[in-house]
């Protein structure tokens, strides 16, 4: 199931105490609106998933700060983006925003309002956090 996702993917169940409670996944990025400003850099995005009772409570920040660190780490990537973060789901962006992420461009959606792409680079995964 997961290889659909992408061909060059790192597929992680997120577990708490025991239990399956999301996933996520680093994959080659497969946007072509980033990959035509970035197409000399590796560039890769992060997707995650969570279940509604674990929400607010830090999984998400821990789970992406997990993912940059493997990103930059071990699996080679320069840049690494969140992409369609939508703002019906503030606790997404928020997400990133702790983990470091900054913006990169705001998309319009139709009736769901705005979407939200955000990226951290090689360079940047040090700099100041988003208190919170």
């Amino acid at each position: 199931i997961m290889r659909a996702i992408s061909r060059k993917a790192s597929c992680f169940v997120i577990e708490h105490r025991g239990e399956a409670v999301g996933d996520c996944w680093l994959q080659e990025m497969n946007l072509d609106r980033i990959l035509e400003r970035y197409a000399d850099r590796d560039c890769q995005r992060i997707d995650i998933g969570i279940v509604k009772k674990l929400w607010s409570q830090g999984f998400g920040s821990e789970e992406l700060r997990l993912l940059v660190d493997f990103g930059f780490s071990r699996d080679g990537a320069e840049t690494i983006f969140g992409c369609d973060l939508t703002d019906d789901i503030p606790r997404s962006l928020r997400a990133f925003q702790k983990a470091g992420f900054v913006p990169h461009k705001t998309l319009r959606r139709g009736s769901h309002g705005h979407n939200q792409d955000v990226v951290m680079t090689r360079d940047e995964r040090h700099g100041p956090r988003v208190p919170g």
